[in-house]
């Protein structure tokens, strides 16, 4: 393990070195803010343990400079700090600090706070390596299905009309072919899904068009949510409650993302119940929520939603 150790104060600092030295660490030292920044682009620590109160950059600002670099960003930062009000150290959290050590302190206590961190970490790792691997089963499960089943009624009639186009009525045909379309309209729109998320997912929400400034979402909202319940022949069942004020992203993101929960609604839950679709700002917060008299998901599954993420689709 690699630790960089941030210190002006040259007794403390070479004291922390010797502590995690002798438990087998690999230790850097940096004498101000500004050298410990360097020395962590150039050696990429497995932790940062750094003084607030130093000459040139304070810990603040060493750590504003840290994560400011993707290469560092993400590297676990010990405060270490004389300053005890709980107003200060509220304001080091809010600023990304992942945990403070008050001086004076013991090595024990050092070693522990240490400890406790890197255990967060491999804990947070381990986490995410399970959602991601949850990510990639449900990919190879969901899409297959998904992909298949607007290709069994393309396949399955077109195969039928060049085999045996004269044995059917126009009737039967025009019912094939509009069974095609519509099929082949769910492709469609199944894989503009699947892009849409890569897009998101790889350049993040604020690519495209930037938000119309002083724009009503709700008129977004609305446009989309009519159109969705129309589609399913669910007009009658929708009812909009919409307020002012736009969010901070794109409309045409607003617009998918409503789509999106809006034709979750009207496929899972049952025609002539309702489907609410209300928007509110409180202060900085837009809240667009849509409700629905489906059969729901538990407390557990709502916390592990996610993208592909299907809950009991051998039973539903």
């Amino acid at each position: 393990m690699k630790m960089l150790v941030i210190d002006d104060e040259s007794t403390l600092r070479r004291m922390i070195a010797r502590i995690f030295q002798h438990e087998g660490w690999e230790v850097i030292e940096a004498a101000d803010g500004l050298s410990g920044v360097l020395q962590a682009r150039i050696h990429l620590p497995d932790i940062v343990l750094c003084d607030f109160e130093m000459n040139g950059l304070n810990g603040f600002q060493t750590l504003a400079r840290l994560r400011a670099v993707d290469a560092t960003a993400t590297i676990p930062f010990i405060l270490i700090t004389g300053a005890t009000e709980r107003a200060g150290l509220r304001h080091s959290m809010e600023l990304g600090v992942d945990d403070y050590l008050a001086k004076p302190f013991e090595p024990a206590q050092l070693i522990q706070c240490v400890q406790a961190r890197l255990a967060r970490v491999r804990l947070d790792r381990h986490q995410a390596e399970q959602k991601l691997a949850a990510l990639r089963s449900s990919i190879l499960m969901a899409l297959p299905h998904a992909f298949k089943t607007p290709l069994n009624g393309i396949v399955g009639y077109s195969d039928l009309l060049a085999s045996d186009f004269d044995a059917f009525s126009r009737e039967e045909i025009r019912e094939m072919t509009t069974t095609i379309r519509d099929s082949a309209v769910a492709l469609d729109r199944l894989v503009d899904r699947f892009l849409n998320y890569t897009q998101l997912a790889l350049a993040g929400a604020a690519t495209g068009d930037e938000p119309a400034a002083g724009s009503n979402a709700g008129i977004e909202v609305e446009k989309v949510a009519r159109r969705v319940a129309e589609r399913h022949r669910r007009q009658a069942d929708l009812v909009l409650d919409l307020g002012t004020g736009c969010p901070a992203i794109t409309l045409a993101h607003l617009g998918r993302l409503t789509e999106e929960l809006v034709d979750n609604a009207c496929h899972y839950s049952a025609p002539k119940t309702r489907i609410d679709v209300t928007s509110r700002v409180e202060g900085r917060r837009y809240q667009l929520d849509i409700r629905d008299d489906g059969r729901g998901l538990t407390a557990e599954q709502i916390g592990q939603a996610g993208v592909f993420m299907q809950f009991e689709r051998q039973r539903y």
